[in-house]
C-alpha cells in the first residue's frame, strides 16, 4: 500500500510530502521501529543528513571495524595487481583471425 491508505474499504491517496512533514515534526515522539515502519509503508525516505544509530557496540563493533579494514586492504591489493602487458604475438594472432572472418 505504498502511497495510500485504506479508509472504510476505500483507497485514499496520501501525499508523500505530508507524511514526510508529519514524520519530521513528530519523529521525536515515535520509537525508531515505529518511524521505520511508517517510512516503509508510505515510501518516504529519511533526510540525507540524518545520523545513523549505532546498532553494534563493544566487542562486536571492534570486530566489524577489523573486518572493514581487512576488506579495504584486500580491495586495494586487488586494484594494485599487475595488469597483463600487450603482446605482439597475441595482437598478430587476433588480426589474422579477424581477417579470416
Amino acid at each position: 500500500m505504498s502511497g495510500s491508505q485504506r479508509n472504510d474499504g476505500r483507497r485514499v491517496a496520501v501525499k508523500e510530502a505530508s507524511v514526510r512533514d508529519a514524520l519530521a515534526g513528530g519523529a521525536r515522539e515515535l520509537e525508531s521501529e515505529e518511524e521505520r515502519v511508517l517510512r516503509i509503508l508510505h515510501g518516504v525516505g529519511a533526510e540525507p543528513g540524518l545520523p545513523l544509530e549505532a546498532k553494534a557496540s563493544g566487542e562486536v563493533l571492534e570486530s566489524l571495524r577489523r573486518m572493514e579494514v581487512e576488506l579495504l586492504k584486500r580491495y586495494r591489493a586487488h586494484l594494485d595487481r599487475p595488469r597483463p602487458r600487450p603482446s605482439e604475438t597475441k595482437d598478430r594472432i587476433v588480426r589474422a583471425l579477424r581477417r579470416k572472418l
